[in-house]
């Protein structure tokens, strides 16, 4: 959620929100690789990881590796 730096996943029907009173004292780590403004379709890439607890706070999800790669105009 760009509005208010929250992101959320859902893995396995459970759902993981970084906004939720469970993840309040959490972190999660972005790296920004890349940001190409100059052309037409512009390209942002970077790395992440954070660790989230479900919405029960009972069930962990650790993403330590994630990557991304998008296109925009």
């Amino acid at each position: 959620d760009s509005k208010n730096g929250s992101f959320s996943a859902k893995f396995h029907d459970l759902y993981y929100s970084s906004g939720s009173v469970w993840n309040m004292n959490g972190y999660a780590v972005v790296n920004i690789s890349r940001l190409d403004t100059a052309n037409k379709v512009k390209v942002i890439s970077g790395t992440f990881n954070f660790t989230l607890l479900d919405e029960t706070g009972t069930s962990k999800l650790k993403i330590t590796k994630g990557r991304f790669d998008l296109a925009f105009l």
